[in-house]
């Protein structure tokens, strides 16, 4: 997403949370294809590279999951501090889970 819809985002967004995530969206056209951000704060890891990593498997998850996602939201996937100690297949069910409650 570009930096404009993360702002717009933020501006009003509806959010569901689970102990793993938490999830800002707000709905976009309906042309368009359903958008991702992923944050990960350096409060759960301190090194850049291990941050990386675990964005880079929660974009994973979405890409490999993308059926069971609602089309047409812009969405922001916010990492909590209990993501830190889980196995990838852990976070996967529950960002699953998290992303099949939203609804436009």
């Amino acid at each position: 997403m570009r930096r404009s819809d993360v702002a717009q985002l933020l501006r009003h967004p509806h959010i569901v949370a689970s102990p793993f995530f938490l999830c800002k969206w707000k709905t976009a056209p309906k042309e368009q294809k359903s958008r991702f951000t992923v944050v990960v704060n350096q409060q759960i890891y301190k090194k850049a590279v291990d941050r990386n990593k675990l964005r880079r498997q929660l974009y994973e998850v979405i890409r490999t999951n993308i059926q069971h996602i609602p089309s047409s939201l812009n969405i922001m996937i916010i990492a909590q501090k209990q993501t830190k100690d889980h196995s990838y297949q852990e976070l996967e069910s529950q960002l699953i889970t998290l992303l099949s409650h939203l609804h436009e």
